[in-house]
């Protein structure tokens, strides 16, 4: 994807190396967090769709992104994950008895015909307006991706395709 606008928030050491072939480097303050980096960088998006990954991820052929901008252009659906092989990470999510439980694999329905999850991997493709409505705890500087999910149900339609690998 040589044409493709790249993103990087560094909220690590001054002195970190650029990544080579980022179109957008922002340097943050120093530890500011995943979150608040999630929701600068969200800010900065100008495009209807963005694809959120974090900095190890790496594109296999079955990294088809075309495919989910179809998906999203013509169903309900506002979110498409991916799996990051070899693990499989969706499912639904409930509060028993006090109790936080994922439900791994568990859909929620279906939407246009995709099944629907309730958190889905960090390797994603996604309304750019929807997400916003929803951000990043700022409180949270790690471990902020069951709460994101967690606050998008029932808002986003997030669904998991088992072909779109990285």
């Amino acid at each position: 994807y040589p044409d493709i606008q790249i993103y990087v928030a560094d909220d690590g050491d001054d002195n970190a190396p650029r990544i080579p072939g980022t179109n957008r480097y922002f340097q943050l303050p120093y530890d500011m967090g995943l979150s608040a980096g999630r929701n600068f960088l969200l800010e900065q998006v100008k495009t209807k769709y963005f694809m959120l990954l974090d900095d190890d991820t790496i594109f296999t052929n079955q990294t088809v992104i075309e495919r989910t901008i179809d998906i999203l252009e013509s169903t309900r659906i506002d979110l498409i994950a991916g799996q990051y092989f070899p693990s499989r990470f969706y499912g639904a999510q409930r509060i028993d008895n006090n109790i936080f439980i994922r439900d791994h694999g568990r859909s929620k329905g279906d939407v246009d015909g995709y099944p629907i999850y309730d958190f889905v991997p960090n390797f994603f493709v996604a309304d750019t307006q929807k997400v916003r409505k929803i951000g990043w705890d700022e409180d949270l500087k790690i471990q902020e991706h069951m709460d994101f999910f967690w606050r998008a149900r029932g808002k986003l339609n997030c669904t998991y395709l088992d072909d779109f690998v990285a």
